[in-house]
């Protein structure tokens, strides 16, 4: 339970954070949407359950906070997140360089699903054509800092587990001398 409240607490402060300082004109276009790492995490670490509950969440928060139609975060982080469930089942996913492709194919994705949803039928090509550069360069930075991001997440499950795993570690410490 520890830890759903701890990355509960994290996707609601990245939220914020993207919601308010991202949107300056300074950072637009720059930064892909950093939930999409932790919705990756919580794809490949955590239980369906809880796993599906936090994506729920942080959808519901993202929607209501950035003032597009409600329920677009919802979806595409839900469909992430079982994509995720669904290629970490036939592929090894514990490599870095591939975690990063991974997220850098759910930004992609993210971004073509709302070109789909949010675009005309008769200006679809031309707003794919007019968000091509910032698309591309939100996709490679999600390739370079995606392992980064996973890692460091993986380090805070690490320090801040449930105190049971760390006790019994520290018995399989004891036992092992």
């Amino acid at each position: 339970m520890r830890v759903f409240f701890l990355y509960c607490m994290v996707g609601l402060t990245t939220v914020v954070g993207q919601t308010t300082i991202l949107r300056i004109p300074l950072f637009s276009n720059v930064f892909y949407d950093l939930i999409i790492p932790l919705v990756v995490f919580l794809g490949l670490r955590l239980r369906d359950g809880r796993g599906v509950s936090l994506v729920i969440i942080l959808g519901l928060v993202m929607d209501l906070l950035s003032g597009g139609i409600f329920g677009l975060y919802l979806s595409t982080y839900f469909w992430i997140f079982l994509s995720v469930k669904g290629v970490s089942k036939y592929f090894h996913v514990d490599d870095t360089m591939f975690q990063g492709i991974l997220i850098a194919l759910c930004v992609l994705g993210q971004h073509l699903v709302f070109c789909a949803l949010l675009a005309p039928p008769w200006k679809g090509a031309q707003l794919l054509a007019a968000q091509m550069p910032p698309v591309l360069l939100q996709t490679v930075l999600a390739v370079l800092t995606g392992g980064g991001v996973l890692t460091f997440l993986a380090w805070l499950q690490t320090r801040f587990g449930t105190p049971s795993s760390a006790a019994q570690k520290e018995g399989a410490d004891f036992l092992n001398r």
